[in-house]
């Protein structure tokens, strides 16, 4: 088969995200399918290129500047914080629509990852391509503000799509509150590819790590280990060392939490790490 995945995140040199999408993606091509990946360029220039058997084709937002829409790893974040940003959603919309018109011609099926913005880019592109046409929801578009709109955008997308499939059964019970049918709805949990990951594997337990691994965007909620620990007697909580592993507009956010609940030396803000490098465990005993 020929497979077009269209989506907002998929690795690149300057960020490591969607690694899970990515780890998709070179599985089909193992399978002998050939696999294409639409997703937004970082900068204003486009971009094409294989890895690991995938053709990625990076599209710019605007040839005339680096684009704001993604600068804080979250549309919704970066929209709050420019103007700029809301063109470029426009644009966003304008030029995804016209790559997926070039390249679904010659696939067999177009896989959109999140509901908005691809899902909704891939239903108004099926009227014209007419491919079967499947939705992946991963969180952000069940956190919406339940309001009309949202909520007509997500049904016309769920009831444009061949199959829509959810990385957990929280979302799918979330799909309920938007009225979307259950019809063809799947739990597909996302796998983990482990080849590639540092065989490393703790010592002696002499101090207890508990990690937060995530976007560092609100609907995440990584304060709540913050204040989880914080409410623990100080014999146990002096025990404990956090460690915040990703990026994102909350970052500074939780470093002033960590502060105010007297955590800071004991909790670490790695930033987003590539899959296959190591931090390192040495003594520690961690749980993710």
């Amino acid at each position: 088969m020929k497979i077009l995945f269209i989506t907002n995140s998929y690795p690149s040199e300057n960020l490591p995200v969607a690694g899970y999408l990515q780890d998709i993606a070179v599985e089909l091509v193992h399978q002998g399918h050939e696999v294409r990946v639409l997703v937004h360029s970082d900068s204003n220039k486009p971009k094409q290129f294989k890895t690991n058997g995938v053709e990625v084709i990076e599209y710019p937002i605007s040839i005339f500047w680096t684009p704001r829409l993604y600068k804080h790893t979250e549309i919704i974040a970066s929209l709050k914080r420019s103007v700029l940003a809301w063109v470029e959603l426009f644009l966003s919309f304008i030029n995804s629509f016209f790559y997926l018109r070039k390249y679904a011609k010659d696939c067999d099926i177009v896989h959109a990852v999140w509901y908005l913005p691809s899902g909704l880019v891939a239903s108004l592109g099926n009227v014209s391509f007419k491919k079967p046409f499947v939705v992946t929801a991963l969180g952000a578009e069940f956190h919406l503000p339940e309001n009309p709109v949202f909520k007509t955008l997500l049904r016309y997308v769920h009831r444009s799509s061949n199959a829509a499939t959810a990385n957990s059964r929280y979302l799918i019970k979330k799909a309920y509150n938007y009225q979307l049918s259950m019809d063809h709805f799947s739990y597909i949990p996302t796998a983990i590819n482990f080849e590639g990951y540092p065989d490393r594997k703790p010592e002696t337990k002499k101090k207890l790590v508990i990690a937060s691994i995530c976007r560092l965007i609100p609907a995440k909620r990584a304060q709540d280990l913050i204040e989880a620990i914080a409410l623990l007697p100080s014999e146990i909580a002096k025990e404990i060392e956090i460690w915040v592993v990703g990026d994102g507009p909350e970052k500074s956010r939780l470093m002033d939490l960590t502060r105010a609940r007297n955590l800071d030396s004991q909790t670490r803000f790695l930033g987003m790490i590539p899959h296959n490098h190591s931090v390192g465990f040495g003594s520690h005993h961690a749980y993710v």
